[in-house]
């Protein structure tokens, strides 16, 4: 078991041993009946325009591959032609 001790600034150091965030993380302190639960809470990085620049550069230039599924889109395009001639019937 690890032990902390509170500060007269009401600061906890987390044990080296369990340690297992950055300096700097955020945590949720939620109260609990035995205590109290730390949770760390996702940080989201701020995004600029600049950095998404070019991210899609070339997405709709490239060709278009055929799949492996493309044997089971031919046999789906064979079912809704052979459905379609025989509505016409």
């Amino acid at each position: 078991m690890n032990f902390a001790r509170l500060s007269s600034k009401g600061q906890l150091v987390i044990p080296k041993g369990v340690r297992m965030w950055p300096p700097g993380t955020e945590f949720a302190v939620i109260k609990t009946e035995t205590g109290l639960q730390l949770t760390p809470v996702a940080t989201i990085l701020p995004v600029t325009v600049d950095a998404g620049f070019g991210v899609l550069a070339g997405a709709l230039t490239k060709p278009i591959s055929r799949s492996v599924a493309s044997a089971e889109d031919d046999a789906v395009m064979r079912a809704v032609r052979e459905d379609d001639d025989a509505s016409k019937r």
